[in-house]
């Protein structure tokens, strides 16, 4: 049976064309209406609790400091901030720093194994396997991937999201999101295809 897609449009700063397999979902709105979040899930009920694809707009601006860390980072040619393990990156003390300076950009993954080097209850609970910026319909965002986990390191969800600026043109930075997160390996490994093809379909609307 063929997949079509259907078209998603202007969600928050960019259109996109989902999957006919994934489902508009859950729509939260911020109490005041400037943050929202909007859930698309697979269609099979049997997936449905345990994959998402979430786009995620967080309503104030950045930080001035953090916004001004996103917005040089950007204007750069896309590449490769970090591949591989926390001692791949401390040898590299300028990656780290980086790392660092994005965990506010970030989010939740921003609580990483590089920013984050506590342990036990303290310690980070994302681990970050790939960090760095590409280009998407002309526009460079930053793309993260990796996995969360709990105490013990054990994963818990798995995680490919993108971060950019939704207004480029204002003087305020505020961040939004596109990701997508699956409770295993094989579900990420069975719907990743998919988010991967819808995101190359990304046109900017704002």
């Amino acid at each position: 049976m063929g997949i079509y897609c259907v078209r998603v449009e202007e969600i928050g700063s960019l259109s996109i064309e989902l999957p006919d397999s994934f489902a508009r979902g859950e729509v939260q709105m911020g109490g005041m209406g400037h943050n929202w979040r909007r859930v698309f899930q697979p269609r099979d009920k049997n997936d449905a609790d345990d994959v998402s694809i979430v786009s995620f707009y967080r309503g104030s601006p950045a930080a001035l400091e953090d916004a001004a860390v996103l917005r040089s980072l950007i204007k750069q040619p896309p590449a490769v901030i970090f591949a591989g393990t926390r001692s791949d990156c401390c040898s590299q003390p300028h990656v780290a720093e980086l790392v660092r300076k994005l965990e506010p950009i970030l989010g939740q993954c921003g609580n990483n194994q590089i920013a984050n080097q506590e342990t036990g209850v303290a310690g980070p609970r994302f681990f970050l396997e790939k960090l760095e910026t590409i280009s998407l319909d002309g526009r460079a965002v930053l793309s993260a991937s990796g996995y969360f986990h709990d105490m013990e390191l054990h994963p818990q969800a798995y995680f490919s999201g993108l971060f950019f600026d939704a207004q480029p043109e204002s003087p305020h930075c505020c961040v939004e999101e596109l990701v997508f997160e699956a409770q295993t390996r094989s579900l990420y490994d069975k719907y990743y295809p998919s988010f991967k093809q819808a995101v190359s379909t990304v046109r900017w609307t704002a």
